[in-house]
């Protein structure tokens, strides 16, 4: 296997398991420095700061695209799939873990729940499965598998409302970051809460998607 492009994924982790060279986007300063910091066994995987969409990879040069919750943060996701698509070469796959909104949710569950996620999240689209199954389709791929596996990442944000009230009853940092009305991110903490309920009732899907050129 020559390469492994990973749309603001976990390179590293990619290295380690699979041992084949990894290409990683991020549009994030933050994201990027501290991935670049990070020590690896073995060549280190080509981290760039720059938009997935506008890269000088060869075209048909790689052998598997990988998005891990990252088609959410971007706008006009479709095209991503489609610059995906000319980079994969004939056969390649394409992998993607997605955050999702039910196909048909309530009127109450859009404004109290998927509208506010989005916003808080700074999530650029929340598509349906059927949404991104075409987006997928129009680029050209081929659809091997698509699993929901909601119930089980749901369990995910039961651990994370656990940990902040600890943090909140432990840690005075804590405390203060949560009360200080110039942090921006504090917001955070009401927006777990809305995705756990989110996937109690429903309406807030997780997918995993498997598709090949």
């Amino acid at each position: 296997m020559r390469y492994r492009l990973g749309l603001r994924s976990p390179g590293a982790t990619l290295f380690r398991r699979i041992g084949t060279h990894v290409t990683a986007f991020t549009v994030s300063e933050a994201q990027h420095a501290y991935a670049v910091m990070q020590p690896v066994d073995g060549p280190r995987p080509d981290y760039r700061l720059q938009d997935v969409r506008k890269n000088d990879v060869p075209e048909a040069s790689m052998d598997a695209v990988v998005a891990i919750e990252s088609l959410s943060h971007i706008e006009n996701a479709a095209d991503v799939l489609c610059e995906a698509a000319r980079m994969l070469r004939p056969g390649g796959r394409l992998v993607i873990c997605a955050w999702l909104a039910a196909e048909e949710p309530p009127g109450w569950a859009r404004r109290w729940l998927l509208n506010p996620i989005r916003e808080e999240g700074r999530l650029a689209t929340l598509p349906t499965a059927s949404m991104l199954r075409t987006w997928i389709r129009d680029a050209g791929f081929s659809i091997e598998r698509f699993d929901d596996v909601s119930r089980q990442v749901r369990r995910t944000w039961r651990v994370v409302i656990g940990r902040i009230l600890h943090a909140v009853v432990t840690d005075p940092d804590a405390r203060r970051f949560l009360l200080d009305a110039s942090e921006p991110d504090r917001i955070f903490a009401r927006t777990v809460v809305r995705i756990w309920i989110a996937y109690r009732v429903e309406v807030l899907r997780y997918g995993w998607l498997v598709a090949r050129l």
